[in-house]
Order: C-alpha cells, then structure tokens, then sequence
C-alpha cells in the first residue's frame, strides 16, 4: 500500500478487453487499477482507475462525476427486481480506454458497494459536499502514476455537471476541460417545472386517467411504470401517503384535500406540485456552490463540450442553448436526436429511463479529448 496526497491507494490490478456499444469483443485491452480514496468527513470512497494499455504514458484523464442519487461508480441503473438496465460510467470509462484516453470512477459518497448504503453520508451530500468530494478525487488523480496531471477532465452527468462546474470555477485552467451530460442551469425549480407540470401532467391525462375523469384513483396510481422516467417519482412525491407501504397504499392525504380517495389532477394535484415548487429552495440545504451553470462555464473560460439528448425527459435540451449563450467562446454543443438524459434511445420524454447510452456521443467525446 502506497499513500497519496488525498487517500490511499491499494493497487489490485487487471487486464481486461473494451467493449463497444454492440457488446462485440474490441481487441484493444484495458488495464484496471483499484483503490481507495479518503474524501474526508469520515467517508473512503473505492474507485477505479481504467487505462489504456501500451507505452505512450502519461495518458489524458476524465473523473466521471455522478448524477443526483446514490450512483455506485459504474452509474448502475436497475429496476426494483434488480435487473440491470445500464452502467453507462462503465462504458463510457471501457470506451475512452479504447481510444488511448484514462478514465476514473468512484463511488458516490454514502454508497458502501454491493449494495450498501450509508444513508447519514447520502443524506450530508449537498453541493457543497459533493464539489469538495469532486475536488479531493481532482487532486488525487495528478498524483497518480501513468497521468497526465496538466491533462485531466471532469465529465459530469446532470448534477454532476454542476459538480464539475463549480470545482472547475474554483480551480481555473487546472482542470483541461469539461464535459457536461444533460446539464441543468440555475434554479433547480425550473426543472422540476418541466419534468412534473409540463411531461407528468400531460402524461398522467393521457395515460395514466384511463377513464379519463380527470380523477386518479390507486389502482390507476398503481399502474405508473417504476424507474421509466421523471414520472416515476411522481407517486412517491405527490400520490401517495407517507405512511403507505406496497402492501397498504395509501392515497397522499394532503393532495387529496377533498378527502374523497382520488386526486383530482387539475383541482388537487397541479396547485400541489406548484406550491412545491414555488418553495423549492425552503425544502433544500442552501449552498455555496451555485447551481447556475452557465454563468460558472463564464467566470472560468475553461474548453466545454455540453452533450444533450433531443428526447431529455429530466432537463429539457434548450439548456444546451443557455449554456453555449452564456459562454460562447469556450462551449461546443452537440445535440443527439432521439436520445435521452442518459444519451440512450428514447421514444417519450415522459419515461425517459437511463438505458445504454449510444456509441454517437461516446465517439464524439474522444474525439473532442484527443483533437485538444
């Protein structure tokens, strides 16, 4: 066991082969370095370093940075039965090796791995948290061997792209780009607007009101497909009690303010997501770190590729736009039809789940690191 500057590192390493997106065999062989890193707050995180094999060290690096929600390093999305409906941090790692590109993942701070959580250290994870977790993973990486130090990218997912953001506005020209995926900007409220008011109500009119009384009752509630979407959390968010269990639902007897056991969508359900809404900020730990994107890609100048699926279902995709606008000379944007927050196929913003995400962007994202 060797130190360094943040954590501590057990080297366990392996050789392993990429996989492209078609899950055929590349014949470009990847080598894998675990380890631990120390984020401090009494929180040691495992990650994985992969590496592109050959002689042509030190390689350019990328830290992926997770989105909101306990993600393990691979980004593993499963339903609750546990199937496994993607791990795009592990292909998107797999891929960059490929193309002579190192990539570094790690546990979001509270996640323990097989399964495991640390639900104290999940619930401590504000953006200040999470920009200082970021930061510490940063200054780990110039240490290790085999990288670049001037050379290291942050690619952040949704709220990891305003992790990456705020660390590379307090670091400057130290970080050598980034890459953002389905990037939000400001207030988190407006996204909130479009994923429940705009996407969900529309989808619970058409969809979910099968008799079309504009009136939920649970066993249509019931019929909301889990992990397919903003939609999916709408039940727990505004549909059913806090007391009910799969085994006792409950209707959520605040929306419900007429008592009668349904939810009006129109009458009950729009006016409480709004009020939700309108006092966002009272319900979250205020931060330092600033959601506001855009104007943290201006303060640091630092070379932006923003990478959004025209089918986003949880940040609508002319966020690209403000982003480009607020930084002009430093951002490229690249919009992918019919692909979603994950930059995986989607059909319907509304059930926008995180599946594969698709080869296009993962070409596109070495060939922008290895053009620099």
């Amino acid at each position: 066991m060797r130190r360094v500057i943040a954590g501590f590192v057990l080297l366990v390493t392996g050789l392993l082969f990429a996989l492209p997106a078609n899950g055929q065999e590349s014949p470009s062989p990847v080598e894998v370095r675990q380890f631990d890193i120390d984020l401090g707050a009494d929180f040691v995180t495992h990650a994985e370093l992969t590496l592109p094999t050959g002689d042509s060290a030190p390689f350019p690096l990328v830290i992926l940075l997770h989105g909101s929600g306990p993600y393990d390093m691979d980004a593993t999305v499963s339903t609750p039965e546990g199937e496994v409906l993607s791990a795009n941090f592990r292909r998107i790692a797999e891929s960059l090796a490929a193309n002579g590109i190192a990539a570094l993942r790690f546990n979001k701070r509270g996640v323990l791995g097989d399964g495991a959580y640390d639900f104290a250290q999940i619930q401590a994870s504000d953006l200040d948290r999470l920009t200082a977790d970021a930061t510490t993973v940063f200054e780990t990486a110039r240490t290790l061997t085999d990288i670049d130090p001037d050379a290291i990218y942050l690619y952040g997912w949704s709220e990891g792209a305003v992790v990456a953001s705020n660390v590379a506005a307090n670091l400057g020209d130290t970080v050598a780009g980034l890459i953002l995926q389905g990037s939000p900007n400001g207030n988190i409220s407006t996204v909130l607007q479009y994923q429940h008011i705009e996407l969900g109500l529309e989808y619970l009119h058409t969809i979910t009101d099968i008799n079309n009384d504009n009136l939920l009752s649970l066993d249509e509630i019931a019929a909301i497909p889990p992990v397919s979407g903003a939609v999916s959390l709408m039940p727990a968010f505004y549909l059913y009690d806090y007391t009910s269990t799969p085994q006792n639902p409950l209707i959520n007897s605040y929306t419900d303010s007429n008592g009668d056991g349904m939810i009006a969508i129109d009458d009950e359900l729009r006016p409480t997501i709004e009020m939700f809404i309108a006092n966002y900020d009272q319900f979250v730990t205020q931060t330092d770190a600033s959601w506001a994107v855009g104007e943290l890609l201006a303060q640091s100048g630092i070379p932006t590729l923003v990478l959004h699926g025209s089918m986003d279902g949880w940040v609508p995709v002319e966020t690209a736009a403000e982003l480009h606008e607020a930084a002009s000379q430093s951002v490229t944007v690249s919009i992918y039809d019919g692909l979603g927050h994950a930059l995986s196929p989607t059909d319907d913003r509304a059930l926008d789940s995180f599946r594969d995400i698709d080869q296009a962007p993962l070409d596109d994202i070495a060939a922008w690191i290895n053009a620099r």
